[in-house]
């Protein structure tokens, strides 16, 4: 459903970049990886080792210490071979917010910060990497489908309009949990509460991503109307790939997946008692 078009080897190019990227955001964001609130030590090695791959793929040194940047100059070297140039730059500065926005996002745990809503609807954008790795967004769609998207076509308010909603819808559900927990902290809601704001949303996200998919315009030349039309329906078919997957991947939900895709039903993990008397107006009535 995540992939129904394109070159089959670079559509195995594409997932394979997913795959790199998750194992990627792992190392900054597990605590068992000891580094999730070093912002110095992302910033300075886990940051430097994806960045150097990408601007001297040449010079690289196999990574013994973190064997999937390995993995990432692999990936890399091809798409390199086989990219438009537009595309490359593309994903090039998709890259570099995302690592930037990474090293970021430990600066905010590190300094045990919150960031109001809009500030982590834009971090977020950044730290999903949905920009650069889901092919239905800004930059791989193009890449798989060999699309030729000029930059004022890539760059029209509306497509703009159409990948940024694609990619919260996309980003929401992977981290849902802490953009309730961001609403709730800033505007002092209980869970039940904050939940209600953040499915509220989300569909008023769903409902301008319809909108403006249905109102896609033209651009006066039918090769190019052809190419941007794949390129939207890649937008319409990852964004609801990518939320399938969350219900059938044991990542999430482990042992309990089925349940949860049958009842739409989870239990949230109890308040550390580190916490409690700080947030506990997040679990009044």
């Amino acid at each position: 459903m995540s992939f129904p078009s394109g070159d089959p080897k670079r559509v195995f190019a594409g997932a394979m970049l997913i795959a790199i990227l998750f194992a990627y955001d792992d190392l900054a964001d597990l605590p068992e990886n000891n580094i999730m609130e070093n912002k110095d030590l992302i910033d300075k090695k886990l940051k430097k080792a994806l960045l150097d791959v990408m601007d001297d793929p040449g010079s690289y040194v196999e990574n013994k210490e973190w064997p999937i940047i390995t993995a990432w100059h692999d990936f890399w070297v091809q798409l390199r071979d086989t990219c438009r140039p537009n595309t490359y730059e593309r994903v090039q500065d998709a890259i570099r917010e995302y690592a930037g926005a990474l090293v970021q996002q430990a600066g905010d745990r590190q300094d045990e910060t919150c960031p109001t809503i809009q500030e982590f609807k834009v971090l977020r954008r950044q730290t999903s990497a949905v920009e650069v790795a889901h092919p239905s967004t800004l930059c791989m769609i193009q890449y798989h489908c060999d699309l030729d998207i000029p930059d004022e076509v890539h760059n029209h308010p509306s497509i703009r309009k159409i990948s940024q909603l694609s990619n919260d819808l996309i980003s929401w559900s992977n981290d849902f949990h802490n953009l309730v927990s961001v609403a709730a902290i800033n505007l002092t809601l209980s869970i039940p509460r904050a939940l209600a704001y953040t499915f509220a949303l989300i569909k008023i996200a769903l409902l301008e991503f319809q909108t403006e998919v249905q109102f896609l315009p033209t651009f006066g030349d039918e090769k190019l109307d052809c190419a941007v039309r794949e390129y939207v329906r890649g937008m319409e078919m990852h964004t609801t790939g990518m939320i399938e997957w969350h219900l059938y991947t044991p990542r999430y939900f482990a042992d309990a997946v089925d349940q949860v895709r049958e009842t739409l039903v989870t239990k949230l993990k109890p308040m550390e008692e580190s916490v409690k008397a700080k947030y506990v107006f997040a679990y009044s009535d």
